[in-house]
């Protein structure tokens, strides 16, 4: 997603290629698709934890019942509070 999106940055300011993907980043005041994945998750975490019912506050726990080893090293969602 990043490279798609660093490509339609690039695109659409027509910048030169010599210009980093940082250097877009930091003029346009963007912040990085990690960054923003981790903020929005981080938000939808603290409207569940002042949520009224009380199954979906019960939902915010940090480790899943049953939770099955992982056996590939990929990120999940809960993995963006560390």
């Amino acid at each position: 997603m990043q490279t798609f999106r660093s490509i339609s940055l690039r695109k659409i300011t027509n910048s030169p290629f010599d210009v980093s993907d940082q250097t877009l980043r930091s003029d346009l005041r963007l912040q990085t698709v990690a960054e923003v994945a981790a903020s929005s998750y981080n938000s939808f975490r603290t409207r569940r934890t002042n949520h009224p019912n009380p199954l979906i506050r019960a939902l915010n726990s940090a480790n899943v019942p049953g939770n099955p080893p992982r056996r590939l090293e990929r990120r999940w969602c809960r993995d963006l509070d560390e």
